[in-house]
């Protein structure tokens, strides 16, 4: 039996939303697997936040849309603490929400505990992240996204 009720409604999920050359993914991991300085490293390459920490799922016409829940657009780093990126980065680097095209697993064995057959179900593709090293991180989430867009 699935750990998720239904997609009816919308339902809010732990994890960061990016948009990456056109595709926003979401970065999946639990709490300390970096997904908010994978955020920021990828907005310094010019890409896009939609929601860190919290991402709020809607289904519409079958297609999956991620948004930023509280209309906060902080980012709560490690290294720096909680960074307003509005005072960092362009306002084209800053979305409400935007349409799921799949998910980066942070860590091993996160299917295991939450909801990855649901996501999978509605066509959300997961790609595990095998490296710790926050550069072959970003240069595989690029190269999918890339790849995706030119499919």
């Amino acid at each position: 039996m699935s750990s998720f009720q239904s997609f009816e409604k919308p339902w809010a999920i732990h994890a960061n939303c990016v948009e990456v050359f056109g595709k926003a993914v979401l970065l999946l991991g639990k709490e300390g697997s970096q997904k908010s300085s994978l955020s920021y490293a990828l907005l310094q390459r010019g890409h896009v936040f939609i929601a860190d920490d919290l991402v709020m799922i809607k289904e519409n016409k079958g297609l999956l849309w991620g948004s930023n829940v509280q209309d906060k657009y902080l980012l709560d780093l490690k290294e720096k603490g909680i960074v307003d990126i509005q005072k960092i980065f362009k306002k084209e680097q800053i979305k409400r929400k935007a349409l799921l095209f799949g998910g980066f697993v942070l860590e091993k064995n996160w299917g295991k505990h939450f909801f990855y057959e649901d996501l999978l179900q509605k066509k959300i593709i997961l790609y595990p992240l095998d490296s710790k090293l926050m550069d072959d991180r970003i240069l595989f989430i690029e190269k999918v996204c890339s790849e995706a867009r030119h499919a």
